[in-house]
């Protein structure tokens, strides 16, 4: 809990500095996350995400992801969130995403779905800052009865349109 604290601790000074600032306005965000964790137990991989503003408060988006667990885990996925703070350039956000997972060995498929806190920041150029913490409960071939909690982690880098 203490990370959590200290991440969202840290995007809350650059969130307040865009409000203050004047800011271009950006309705894509483009990020790659090569480290996030999208499965119980933890599998690393890395997730490109394409976001679009469905709001000023609001964002919806498609999600890919790659990684490795005896063998290979592809991903995808939908998420949506919500800026309780900021807005969608610079902001804190609640968010939940529902993700689908194949695994290469031994030829599993499962889902997901979770939520989570976090915050975006954009700096006036387009670059991108991103950072998703929360759980997330994965469960076998839609056994939902048969499910696990699991971390739900997104650290991204990206540009935003």
């Amino acid at each position: 809990m203490k990370p959590l604290a200290i991440a969202l601790a840290t995007m809350l000074p650059l969130t307040a500095f865009a409000e203050e600032a004047e800011r271009p306005l950006f309705e894509i965000s483009l990020t790659l996350s090569p480290l996030v964790a999208f499965t119980s137990p933890f599998v690393p991989g890395a997730e490109l995400t394409a976001e679009w503003e469905a709001g000023q408060k609001f964002g919806a988006g498609f999600v890919g992801g790659i990684g490795s667990n005896d063998g290979l885990v592809w991903a995808g996925g939908l998420q949506a969130n919500g800026y309780f703070y900021g807005d969608f350039s610079a902001g804190l956000l609640v968010g939940a995403e529902y993700m689908f997972h194949t695994f290469e060995s031994p030829g599993d498929i499962a889902s997901g779905m979770g939520g989570y806190v976090g915050g975006k920041y954009t700096l006036p150029v387009g670059f991108t800052l991103m950072l998703h913490v929360g759980a997330a409960w994965s469960y076998p071939e839609f056994d939902i009865g048969n499910g696990e909690i699991g971390p739900l982690v997104n650290v991204g880098i990206g540009w935003s349109f």
